[in-house]
């Protein structure tokens, strides 16, 4: 993925519980790695999620009030990001899926980004198991909304399960056949070992920690860090990849 210092990276997906908060957590720590700065932002209404990632020092954002989108906060939000040299990551809960869609498609929010030398880049997660027909609804409605110049790329979190229904992969799947131009990539997270990385893996979100805390961390021991270096690799060697 090319990190040219002016993406603006906004992670959304109507359904909730399903991994956006790792997906910006995530994101935020590969662009850190290869750049000084980045801009973290929590837009999540409900609960404090990026922000909870103190070492992303992620500014929270008051996006809803009384049921609708704040709209002169996210004003004030995308005129700071136009303001910086160097990228941002804007993590939205499900809650305000619906209100902050409209928001972005009412304001022209985008081609507002792109005018002003911004990339954007929307970042949706599909989760397997019960939770795959409603994330694939969500992007569906994104997919059907944006602009052409603005690419998805698609999380594929199988930790709830497989991401297929009734033998088709996603990848085969028609909604995505039908917007292939819309992807610009995906990102595997495959089911892991539940004894192994998925009990380490869990308890690094749990505990809210990056891959450097985790790092310098007593509480974690060495195969489990071990382990944690090797999930770190897998992601950011898939979002090196991108060619979005």
């Amino acid at each position: 993925m090319k990190n040219n210092g002016a993406t603006v990276h906004i992670t959304l997906q109507g359904k909730g519980g399903i991994g956006k908060t790792m997906v910006s957590a995530l994101l935020a720590q590969y662009l850190k790695q290869n750049s000084t700065k980045v801009a973290c932002y929590d837009a999540d209404p409900v609960n404090s999620s990026l922000g909870a990632f103190t070492k992303l020092e992620a500014k929270r954002v008051t996006l809803m009030q009384d049921g609708e989108i704040n709209s002169r906060v996210f004003d004030q939000v995308f005129e700071e990001i136009i303001s910086l040299d160097h990228s941002a990551v804007i993590d939205c809960g499900a809650s305000s899926f619906v209100p902050l869609a409209k928001y972005l498609m009412d304001n022209e929010t985008f081609q507002f980004l792109e005018s002003h030398g911004k990339k954007v880049l929307i970042h949706c997660p599909i989760a397997g198991g019960q939770s795959l027909t409603d994330t694939l609804s969500g992007f569906s409605q994104l997919v059907t909304q944006l602009p052409p110049s603005v690419k998805i790329v698609v999380w594929l979190n199988e930790y709830f399960g497989l991401i297929e229904s009734d033998g088709t992969h996603f990848n085969e799947m028609k909604v995505v056949r039908e917007n292939a131009e819309s992807i610009g990539g995906t990102v595997l997270l495959d089911k892991q070992a539940e004894q192994t990385f998925g009990t380490d893996i869990r308890e690094m979100l749990t505990q809210k920690l990056t891959f450097n805390e985790i790092a310098e961390s007593d509480k974690f021991g060495l195969m489990a860090k071990q382990r944690l270096v090797i999930f770190k690799r897998s992601v950011f060697e898939q979002l090196d990849a991108l060619e979005c």
